[in-house]
């Protein structure tokens, strides 16, 4: 069973799809050349019993010579009980914000670890949920409940979405495929709607948030999560983006025979109007009276400087 580390290294090596030196690996990973060296050298010893050659070294650069069956190879081969503690922790996260309720015991026994590693992972996960308001109370005959608001977990699972792009971990992309089973046809066909009318075309990275908030936005309702109230209501519903995404709703309802509310539309439009900011931990509308004030001050002293209106 291949460990966490030699995980890591076959990651990266499948990720690039590219000859790399021990070199690019050991920095990449943070390790030594000679740690890598000899994960890769207990990697080839698992291939060859599987009848598998796929890794060479020569002159200080690791070769491989069909990814595609190396690929196959990690995914037959990776475990959750060979993952790392912060894997361990993301996974747990993860069953968190998607199923709303864990049970203890039947983690430890997935995870093969014990109930007391569980509740470290639990007392680590705490600082993240605490920065979205969100809390895990005892549930009668259930397990652990994740209680807070449905807009803060949502936030957090959208978070938690772009830390496992960036981590780039091929198990958690896979995972993620059969929990996050939306068709994309009829988002794609709202958000390209939505930018007509618009008139404005979003960046990709915006454009990659707000495509992700509307599969968890569309999994949630179908769940029976809906989000009852937001932050300036009454501002969001008179901008020109709450309009185009009201007249771009029925695309969006019909595609996936869902009805979401008045309120569910105007999150998406907050997603829209924060879009030039790409942070996730923050709508720039929250606190837009705030800063308006705050502009109107500046522009009043630099008047003063200059003596011009």
């Amino acid at each position: 069973m291949l460990n966490s580390r030699s995980t890591l290294i076959l990651q990266n090596l499948i990720l690039h799809k590219k000859e790399k030196s021990l070199k690019e690996l050991s920095e990449e990973l943070e390790v030594s050349e000679r740690t890598v060296r000899y994960e890769l050298e207990k990697i080839s010893e698992l291939l060859s019993e599987n009848s598998l050659d796929n890794i060479e070294i020569s002159k200080g650069i690791v070769k491989i010579s069909n990814f595609k069956s190396l690929e196959e190879f990690l995914k037959d081969n990776y475990d959750k009980t060979t993952f790392s503690s912060e894997e361990r922790e993301l996974y747990i996260l993860m069953l968190i914000l998607f199923k709303r309720v864990i049970n203890q015991v039947q983690l430890s026994e997935e995870l093969d670890i014990s109930r007391s590693t569980i509740k470290l992972h639990l007392k680590e996960l705490k600082e993240t949920l605490d920065k979205y308001h969100l809390s895990l109370e005892i549930c009668h005959k259930k397990g652990l409940e994740l209680v807070g608001k449905e807009e803060d977990i949502r936030q957090c699972l959208l978070k938690f979405l772009t830390t496992i792009k960036n981590r780039k971990n091929i198990f958690f992309k896979n995972i993620l495929k059969e929990y996050l089973s939306v068709n994309e046809e009829g988002i794609k066909l709202f958000l390209n709607y939505c930018q007509k009318i618009m008139d404005r075309i979003i960046s990709d990275e915006a454009y990659q948030i707000i495509k992700n908030y509307l599969k968890i936005t569309i999994l949630m309702v179908r769940a029976g999560h809906h989000i009852d109230k937001i932050k300036n209501e009454n501002f969001l519903e008179n901008t020109k983006e709450y309009e185009a995404v009201k007249k771009g709703s029925t695309l969006l309802e019909a595609h996936y025979d869902i009805e979401l509310s008045k309120v569910e539309y105007l999150k998406i439009t907050d997603y829209f109007l924060g879009s030039h900011t790409y942070n996730l931990n923050y709508s720039y509308y929250e606190n837009w009276v705030e800063m308006e004030i705050l502009v109107k001050k500046l522009i009043t002293e630099f008047n003063k400087r200059v003596d011009v209106d």
